[in-house]
Order: structure tokens, then sequence, then C-alpha cells
């Protein structure tokens, strides 16, 4: 049997399931929006080099491709 993260890269872009956390998912008329937080653990691909946070950008949302006839709206 696949475990829910597999699952979620079915669903979701990869890249999303593996750098990010889903933080809040929100069920409104039509429309499904899902917040991801990203996740600060990339000491293990550098493990030479000290790495030092900056910060973020600004919060982006993205529309991604319809699931189950509902618009999907990434954040």
């Amino acid at each position: 049997m696949m475990d829910s993260k597999e699952i979620l890269k079915l669903i979701l872009p990869e890249y999303l399931v593996e750098h990010f956390n889903i933080t809040k998912v929100e069920e409104l008329n039509s429309r499904l929006d899902i917040y991801f937080e990203e996740k600060n653990d990339y000491g293990h691909q550098l493990p030479d080099r000290q790495l030092v946070s900056k910060g973020f950008y600004p919060m982006t949302t993205i529309e991604d491709f319809p699931l189950r006839g509902k618009s999907v709206k990434l954040h």
C-alpha cells in the first residue's frame, strides 16, 4: 500500500511534496486552497558549508489544475 506522501506526489507537483509541508487546506464552495510552508532542511545537501537563512519572499498564489471539479489554489 502507498503511504500518504506517495499519494500526494500523484496529485501535487513532486517538488512541493519534497520541499514543503502542507499547513492548511480550505474548501470554499468550488475552490480548494492549499497552504504550504517551506521546509528548512537543506543542510544535508551541503554538509561542508554553513547555510544562513535570509528569510523568504512574500507568499505567492499559483492556480493549479482542477481537482475533482474544484479549482485549486496553491499558497
